[in-house]
């Protein structure tokens, strides 16, 4: 799987505009206790790349600088918004909503409304059908 991180988040720095910088780069995970945290934390780590890491509490008051890619989790990622976005574990948004006491719909809304620009929904197979329909719900408010 952290091969699978590394290739979609080399993807996303690689299109990076020229005057778009690291800090335009906002991952998603849906929990600290997942293992998608666990994964792009090793992603970014083989990348190289300087990121911050919100997913950390002792981290959450601190300032990104520019050449920091920003890891969030669905939750903790209210009010914060990147040019690109890549949403890792999305199939599991409503047993994260359940433990963090959140709507569904609400967190869903907080995790796919974060991007200016670009969204990468990455999920794994067996992804449930409620998150499906809200995923297709969305999908038809945009056509």
């Amino acid at each position: 799987m952290v091969s699978e991180y590394v290739r979609l988040l080399r993807q996303q720095l690689d299109r990076l505009a020229g005057d778009e910088r690291p800090l335009d780069l906002l991952i998603l995970v849906p929990s600290v206790e997942g293992m998608e945290q666990a994964w792009a934390l090793e992603a970014l780590n083989k990348l190289g790349v300087p990121f911050i890491d919100y997913t950390a509490d002792v981290n959450r008051r601190d300032i990104a600088q520019p050449e920091m890619v920003r890891l969030c989790t669905f939750h903790s990622a209210r009010g914060i918004e990147g040019v690109r976005v890549v949403v890792f574990g999305f199939e599991r948004i409503e047993q994260v909503s359940d433990q963090v006491g959140v709507d569904f719909a609400k967190l869903g809304y907080i995790a796919l409304s974060r991007s200016l620009f670009e969204l990468v929904i990455a999920v794994r197979k067996g992804i449930g059908t409620n998150v499906i329909r809200f995923l297709e719900a969305v999908l038809n408010q945009l056509d």
